[in-house]
């Protein structure tokens, strides 16, 4: 999929066509759960890429991890990467998903 970058802010939701160095971040908390989730659209200073990013913060020690110095550590559950191609259409150039990389 390639579109116009317009049209990539409008589909990502950030409500706006967004700047060199501008983001959209958003937070949601579930107290019942102690889980943070947060979200971000940045742009590279040079408007020359766009990255997406969703995490979780866990109030509590999080047993997935082994030892303490991870602990506070976010969980990263999705990020992915736009840049522009010569016709100034943007398509998506790495895409992760919880530490699986489905680039391509």
């Amino acid at each position: 999929m390639r579109v116009e970058y317009k049209e990539l802010m409008d589909k990502l939701g950030t409500g706006h066509v967004l700047s060199p160095y501008e983001t959209r971040p958003w937070f949601v908390y579930d107290e019942s759960q102690g889980i943070t989730c947060s979200a971000e659209v940045r742009v590279g200073p040079g408007a020359e890429d766009v990255e997406a990013e969703i995490q979780y913060l866990y109030d509590e020690e999080d047993t997935r991890y082994d030892d303490d110095a991870d602990f506070g550590a976010p969980e990263q559950l999705f990020i992915m990467r736009f840049t522009p191609n010569r016709d100034d259409l943007w398509s998506g150039t790495h895409l992760h998903v919880k530490g699986q990389n489905y680039t391509n």
